[in-house]
């Protein structure tokens, strides 16, 4: 018998070497079973975090979303207040484009206006 034929005591009879492997075979078959499960065991907790990470990603998705939207109509409130500005500025501005233009037409006309009013009063004035 050779020293790499020893297992744990030294055995030379064939049937006890049988023996001896066939307990060592089904010792490594238990192992490679636990080491099975626990694979199973690790790729069904692989597959729940990865539904959860999707669900967290999915939820972080619509709390942006929704963050998004609030931002957004905030935006457009701020828009329509200042498009109501702009429209009142525009609209004093008009009234006072008005206002230049009938004082621009009086001072351009009154002396004609004036002229004209005084020789209707004078001709009235003379007839009297």
């Amino acid at each position: 018998m050779t020293p790499g034929d020893e297992i744990m005591t030294p055995v030379s009879k064939p049937e006890a070497v049988a023996m001896a492997e066939i307990h060592a075979l089904r010792q490594i078959s238990d192992a490679l079973s636990a080491t099975n499960q626990s694979l199973h065991a690790l790729a069904h907790d692989v597959r729940e975090v990865r539904a959860d990470v999707k669900e967290v990603r999915e939820k972080v998705i619509r709390m942006e979303g929704e963050d998004l939207k609030a931002q957004l109509r905030e935006v457009r409130a701020d828009f329509r207040s200042a498009i109501k500005r702009i429209d009142d500025l525009e609209g004093i501005r008009d009234q006072q484009r008005g206002a230049k233009g009938l004082v621009d037409w009086l001072r351009q006309t009154a002396p004609w206006l004036a002229a004209m009013a005084l020789g209707i009063v004078g001709w009235f004035g003379g007839k009297a």
